[in-house]
Formats: structure tokens, C-alpha cells, sequence
């Protein structure tokens, strides 16, 4: 991958991971970051500001991160699947 340098003074990280190599700019002094290996690759993302509430889910498809609404919010995710029994 080849992308434009960022501004003087930033900062960048570059990790190299099973899947390719992933390069980003860090973010901003004093802002978490968390990265997480998955056997379908690396997520790379800046944490949410303190007291925000994250979840990241794995499942077979995939991995799903999203920051969680404010407390009293109601959100919904469905996933449906069909299954198949045979019988021998």
C-alpha cells in the first residue's frame, strides 16, 4: 500500500500482519488505540473518549466493532442464519 504522507509532526504506525500490512496514521497524543487480530485480519481503530462503552463481537463471518449509544439509547442487530439438518 502507498498513500500520502501525513502532516509534519504526526505520528505513524505500520504493522505487518498475516493478511498484508496495515499503515496509519496515529492518532492524535493521548487518544487510545486498540488493535485486534482476527483469523479474517487486523482492525486497527482510535478508542472512543473515556466513559464511551465499545463492543466488538467475533463471529464466524466476521468481527463487528461499534462504539454503544449513550446509556438509555435502544438499538437493535438481528442476525439471522438458516440452518440444515440431514439425516443419514
Amino acid at each position: 500500500m502507498s498513500a500520502a504522507r501525513p502532516p509534519e509532526g504526526a505520528r505513524t504506525a505500520v504493522r505487518s500482519t498475516e493478511v498484508g500490512t496495515i499503515s496509519a496514521a496515529r492518532p492524535p497524543e493521548g487518544a487510545r488505540t486498540a488493535v485486534r487480530s482476527t483469523e479474517g485480519g487486523t482492525i486497527s481503530a482510535a478508542r472512543p473518549p473515556e466513559g464511551a462503552r465499545t463492543a466488538v463481537r467475533s463471529t464466524e463471518v466476521g468481527t463487528i466493532s461499534a462504539a454503544r449509544p449513550p446509556e438509555g439509547a435502544r438499538t437493535a442487530v438481528h442476525r439471522s442464519t438458516e440452518v440444515t439438518h440431514e439425516r443419514a
